[in-house]
């Protein structure tokens, strides 16, 4: 008889790709898109790696991984997530162990299970499950860089703190598997399958802003340090009083600092994915200058002028990115929208 857990899975994944037909990143992850083998091996996996079985299912969702949520016999909840094969195990080992010492640091995110550990393609981990019913929203501006903020500070600690940072090796945690640029590109591989870039002339201003970018990003002489990649409203929930999960750990880089900060800001101020949920800042000059003397203030860490030029060629070059994304699936969104805008201005600072 069919474990109906993974019966259910298996529905759930096949419902995430709706009418959509084309390539889907399951492929990428668990080399099929046959959504009952790949609910057979994450079943597997979690009685292999985890010492337990699939009860029930919370919920499934895929973007540039695939996370299930599920209920265990053993009475834990846990998120699985199965990553792409550009996901190294020397870079997932160092994340886990980041996370794992934010979270004994009680910063708010999950605390790592196990992993990685081999899955269809490439690698999984698990984490416990923090709770986001949608009830939590968009905390406010000085809460979310505080956090962002706090992250990097604890990673600096982790040597006061009991942790060996020679074993984590934070240094894995660069290029990052999503943001290495092949030799004379302006992007890295598109984050899905379900889309590629083209050159047929038709986003040559969005590149135009890419090159302008790059080439305001020469703090290479900074000191470095661990942040979270994909800083969105998407991923840090909360409310006035501060924020309260943050999620996507699989987001760790090791970067400068200004490049942090500036790449955090033009993901933030793009603002949440969900219109009910608006926030009082906009991406605009204003906006990530803002968010760019927050950042300082907060961190006690104030850009020299080429860190200036770095952390807004990092605001314009994530959002000239963001932009060619939306270009790839024939769409203008919020990232188009905002570099038509603002554009030319936020270029001005990044010429310092």
């Amino acid at each position: 008889m069919p474990d109906a857990a993974l019966v259910d899975l298996a529905r759930r994944i096949e419902s995430a790709w709706g009418s959509w037909d084309g390539p889907v990143v399951e492929e990428a992850v668990f080399g099929t898109r046959d959504p009952g083998a790949i609910a057979v091996l994450l079943g597997e996996w979690v009685r292999e790696y985890l010492g337990t079985s699939v009860v029930s299912v919370r919920w499934y969702h895929a973007s540039v991984g695939c996370t299930a949520a599920l209920h265990l016999a053993d009475g834990t909840t846990a998120a699985v997530k199965a990553h792409q094969p550009r996901f190294s195990f020397e870079y997932l080992a160092a994340a886990t162990a980041v996370q794992a010492h934010l979270a004994a640091s009680f910063f708010p995110c999950a605390r790592p299970l196990t992993g990685p550990a081999p899955m269809g393609t490439g690698y999984a981990t698990a984490t416990t499950l923090l709770d986001d019913d949608g009830t939590d929203a968009v905390p406010d501006l000085t809460s979310a860089v505080s956090a962002l903020v706090r992250l990097t500070t604890y990673v600096d600690g982790m040597a006061h703190c009991g942790y060996d940072e020679g074993n984590v090796r934070v240094d894995r945690l660069a290029p990052h598997p999503l943001g290495a640029l092949a030799e004379g590109s302006l992007y890295p591989e598109p984050y899905s399958p379900a889309f590629s870039f083209n050159n047929d002339g038709t986003a040559a201003w969005i590149d135009r802003y890419a090159l302008l970018a790059l080439d305001a990003c020469t703090d290479h002489d900074s000191p470095l340090v661990v942040s979270h990649g994909d800083w969105t409203p998407r991923n840090v929930r909360g409310d006035h009083f501060g924020v309260s999960a943050v999620f996507d750990f699989d987001s760790l880089v090791q970067t400068t600092e200004a490049r942090a900060a500036g790449h955090a800001a033009a993901s933030w101020l793009l603002g949440p994915e969900e219109a009910s949920q608006p926030t009082s800042h906009q991406l605009d000059v204003a906006g990530i200058e803002h968010f760019l003397w927050l950042h300082q203030r907060v961190r006690d860490y104030w850009f020299a002028p080429h860190e200036q030029r770095a952390a807004w060629g990092a605001a314009l070059w994530n959002l000239a990115h963001l932009a060619r994304c939306e270009h790839a699936m024939g769409e203008e969104l919020a990232a188009t929208a905002s570099l038509r805008a603002q554009g030319e201005a936020i270029a001005e600072r990044c010429a310092g």
